[in-house]
């Protein structure tokens, strides 16, 4: 039998009912449902389940040391009451994520639903997600029904342990020290391993789940109640004062955070997370007072919200994967107003009708044996549901995909004269294209719609490769209803984890599936001659050269290589927020956006010039500028292939900038040229490319590296200069081969300012003089020179301003986009008429 524990006072506040903790939970869900909905300034909403663990701590150790004061801890009891106040919600949210499963769940939602379920109902769900690599992070993307119950999954095994490891320490000569050292020191142990795991790069879905790294918010919530069961929670008017005032203090830092902290905040996972649980210790403090602004938790809609608040949490996430804006068709603030109502109005009769009855013993009326009984029996009813959920055939979505080939032909002129734009965004874009629906409803000629926020649910794998399920399900009645001029591909990035989770594969190609997918999608949305346009926030010039390592940036470069209705805005230079305010960033943003897509309103271009640009990132930045000059003058068609990072010599390896063998990327661009060559069927191809092909080089069979002017690289360089000429002719194109210009690279804060040999100016003197003359002296029908260094560098020196335009080069090198802008309307004519257009 366990010894009583004698204490000099006991706490009244911890046998009395304080309603302002009904409300703390209260406000607590409402914080987690607008972050399932994705409302602005929720991002930090999953402390609200640290806050949830933190009073839960509390509260379940209070009650503990009560009865072991009173009776002893009787495990049975409480275990059963545990027992009867949270496994009959489960069971019923078990039952409506079934019927979600076997009506409108995805596949991949369906496939994993006999394990989910049954970690679920044996509480070891957090385990399950980390097991399987379940992201917490990308959860919108590909979301899994029951992934909302790892947290009751923790507070299970807290349950489970905590009175246990109570009977023990009570039973040693000093339990007050005992327990100290029970919470205290599990809490920073818990902290210190979140800590390491965090620095050693476990990932953060580990971190997040684990019962070991969340254990401290928990146990800093047992460690208050151990110390208010020792002191007593009678305090003096003056503490009473202070510990309200701090309580308040320390609910408004704590509703901060869970407003604009955002998951992978860093420190938050160093050591963050305990002084959060701190902090709800202190926002306890306060409530216990019953004195301060604290009180006003007490109101009786958050005291009921916060009564109702485990149903809430049950059956909100479910409900919400339910009514989704593609099948209510609703935006963001009425959807969410649909789904709190429908969570709200669930919530609320489960709690009346099902939990409370069972809770108290009113129903049913059967022995214990016969509920335990009844539960184990409806427990493997709902684990066999889930495997004939899981089982059912899957139909192939994407059987009019098949017939429906994308065209390279330029789209029809529209009827209306009204520009067209259909946005697929994110709910960071959200914003941004909120301002600009409002800027078009100001101009007649303007027309945006807005497509279902961007995720890939599912793959599905046809004769044409893996596609997005819910694409085919929304994009293709959209295409058809819309019929826009331009879709607006308005994304930063394409999350790792989620491509990673979609191939199933951690080690996969993340970009050359982010590839294959987004084909396919492409394919859906150019089906009547759309141009899709990609746009990303801060994607200047200079950053849109530099941003090459995301998979999104790796496949939408390969895209729009391959396919000539897929195109890149460089001109959307988003402004700084906090210099200019939120209105005027929104404003300025909206207006770039709508700048570049006029520039893509379908008309009959079957009169203009058809310019291919290829080369390297200095020819991109040059591309940039002729393709919206030929559009905005109605003057030619440009279709900008060339390729960062790539030149055109793609054999051997390098030494200088991306020392190594050439990237095989680089290959496949070259390799390119061919197919671009005859889909496009361009009249001028643009050739611009320096620095790449200026680099040292060792091909197979050579001794050591060369460079241009030993004979064995000249050779090289000599032939592969005339097979390219061979290669872009072949259609009947005309080359205009740029010189390559003079350079002053200037590195951006922390590059390194030491240059390769290929700067070295009589290289490129040497390019100039001593191939591309003779080059285009040797094919005077095929080829013309435009002496982009006379242009550039008019008295023989490196300038950044010409024309009354500064900053013509950003670093040196690539053209700005003011730049750009210059040359194609100081030489864009020029350029055409060497090509003979």
């Amino acid at each position: 039998m366990a010894h009583p524990t004698t204490t000099t006072k006991t706490s009244t506040a911890l046998g009395t009912y304080r309603p302002g903790l009904d409300g703390l939970r209260g406000l607590g869900m409402l914080a987690m449902l607008g972050f399932h909905g994705q409302l602005p300034h929720t991002k930090g909403a999953f402390l609200s389940l640290s806050q949830f663990f933190t009073l839960s701590g509390f509260l379940i150790t209070s009650l503990l040391l009560r009865k072991h004061e009173r009776d002893g801890i009787d495990l049975r009891d409480f275990w059963s009451s545990r027992f009867r106040r949270l496994l009959p919600a489960v069971l019923l949210g078990l039952t409506g994520i079934v019927v979600f499963g076997a009506t409108v769940a995805t596949a991949q939602q369906r496939a994993h639903f006999p394990a989910q379920v049954a970690s679920v109902l044996t509480y070891t769900s957090n385990w399950y997600f980390i097991h399987t690599g379940q992201s917490y992070v990308d959860q919108f993307a590909s979301p899994s029904a029951i992934q909302h119950f790892w947290s009751l999954a923790v507070e299970e095994q807290f349950y489970l342990l905590l009175p246990l490891a109570l009977l023990f320490t009570l039973r040693r000569r000093r339990p007050q020290r005992a327990l100290l050292i029970l919470f205290g020191g599990g809490a920073a142990l818990s902290t210190a391993w979140m800590a390491y795991r965090f620095q050693s790069g476990a990932s953060l879905d580990r971190i997040y789940y684990g019962t070991d790294t969340r254990l401290s918010e928990l146990l800093v919530g047992g460690l208050l109640a151990v110390v208010l069961h020792r002191i007593g929670s009678e305090f003096s008017p003056r503490t009473t004062r202070i510990l309200a005032i701090a309580g308040a203090a320390a609910y408004a830092l704590s509703l901060w955070g869970m407003a604009e902290l955002p998951l992978t905040t860093r420190w938050v996972w160093q050591g963050g997370m305990l002084g959060f649980s701190v902090l709800t210790c202190v926002v306890i403090l306060g409530i216990l007072t019953a004195q301060g602004p604290l009180r006003a938790l007490g109101a009786p809609p958050l005291r009921y919200c916060g009564r109702i608040s485990y149903g809430l949490y049950v059956y909100h996430w479910p409900l919400f994967l339910w009514l989704t804006a593609a099948r209510t068709g609703l935006s963001l603030y009425p959807l969410f107003a649909l789904r709190a109502s429908v969570t709200f109005a669930a919530a609320a009769l489960s709690y009346h009708l099902i939990e409370m009855p069972i809770r108290q013993g009113r129903r049913p009326a059967m022995t214990g044996k016969a509920r335990v009984t009844v539960a184990v029996l409806a427990e493997i009813a709902l684990v066999a549901a889930a495997f004939g959920v899981s089982s059912r055939p899957v139909d192939d979505p994407f059987a009019t995909l098949r017939s429906n080939d994308s065209t390279l032909t330029p789209p029809l002129a529209p009827a209306d004269g009204v520009l067209d734009i259909l946005v697929v965004t994110d709910a960071a874009g959200a914003p941004v294209i909120d301002r600009l629906q409002k800027l078009a409803k100001t101009d007649t000629t303007v027309s945006v719609k807005q497509a279902p926020p961007f995720a890939c649910t599912e793959l599905v794998s046809t004769s044409t490769g893996r596609v997005c399920a819910n694409w085919q399900r929304s994009w293709p009645e959209l295409i058809e209803k819309q019929n826009p001029d331009v879709v607006l591909l308005f994304l930063d990035d394409w999350a790792s984890a989620d491509l990673a989770r979609l191939a199933g594969d951690p080690g996969a190609d993340l970009a050359a599936l982010a590839t294959e997918v987004l084909d396919s999608g492409f394919d859906l949305l150019t089906s009547r001659g759309a141009s899709v346009l990609w746009a990303s926030s801060g994607s200047d010039l200079t950053t849109a050269l530099f941003r090459s390592g995301q998979p999104l940036a790796k496949a939408m470069e390969s895209l729009e290589t391959s396919r000539s209705d897929v195109r890149h805005t460089l001109g959307t230079r988003m402004p700084d927020p906090a210099s200019l305010g939120r209105q005027a960033y929104l404003d300025q943003s909206a207006a770039a956006l709508l700048a570049d897509a006029s520039l893509y309103q379908r008309a009959s271009r079957d009169r203009l010039t058809r310019v291919m640009v290829v080369g390297d990132s200095q020819s991109r930045s040059l591309g940039y500028g002729l393709e919206r000059w030929g559009a905005a003058n109605d003057r030619a068609v440009v279709w900008n292939v060339a390729t960062e990072g790539c030149g055109i010599l793609v054999e051997g390896s390098i030494e200088g900038f991306g020392t190594g063998p050439v990237s095989e990327r680089c290959k496949e661009a070259v390799g390119a040229w061919p197919r671009q060559i005859r889909s496009f069927d361009p009249d001028i191809v643009v050739v611009l490319t320096s620095i790449w092909d200026l680099q040292d080089r060792q091909l197979p069979g050579w001794p050591a590296m060369r460079s241009i002017g030993d004979p064995q690289f000249d050779a090289y360089l000599e032939g592969d200069l005339q097979a390219a000429v061979d290669t872009l002719t072949e259609g009947g194109a005309h080359v205009v081969w740029m010189k390559a210009p003079c350079s002053r690279f200037e590195p951006a804060p922390g590059q390194s300012t030491e240059l390769p040999d290929a700067f070295d100016p009589d290289r490129s003197r040497l390019l100039n003089t001593g191939f591309l003359e003779p080059l285009a002296e040797a094919n005077p029908d095929t080829v013309d020179l435009f002496d982009l260094d006379r242009a550039l560098c008019p008295d023989g020196a490196f300038t950044n301003t010409l024309g009354g335009v500064s900053n013509i080069r950003v670093d040196g090198i690539h053209f700005s986009v003011a730049g750009a802008a210059w040359f194609a309307d100081t030489y864009g004519d020029e350029v055409l008429g060497l090509g003979g257009g």
